[in-house]
């Protein structure tokens, strides 16, 4: 399946990393990293994995933990999964 990210999830994406980066350290922010790839192949095989959230028009929205401070938001047809948002608990 494709991946495709809206540019509100990668611009949080990026500005959380940054964040995790400078607040915490370098390791965090790489395992942070892994840990949303890993979570975002695991939806790939599977994109019914995550907990379902709301059905808007034909899309239903889901969420995965990728990380324990980071939730995915995400929909998906049969030949991509799109990206729509990411909450992140760490940042005040």
């Amino acid at each position: 399946m494709k991946t495709v990210w809206t540019r509100k999830a990668y611009r949080i994406y990026v500005k959380a990393l940054a964040w995790e980066r400078y607040h915490v350290g370098s390791n965090a922010s790489q395992t942070m990293v892994q840990n949303l790839f890993n979570g975002i192949e695991t939806i790939r095989k599977m994109p019914t994995a995550g907990r379902f959230e709301r059905k808007v028009g034909r899309h239903e929205y889901r969420s995965y933990l990728v990380h324990p401070k980071c939730r995915m938001y995400y929909w998906h047809n049969r030949k991509e999964i799109h990206i729509v948002n990411f909450i992140f608990s760490m940042q005040k």
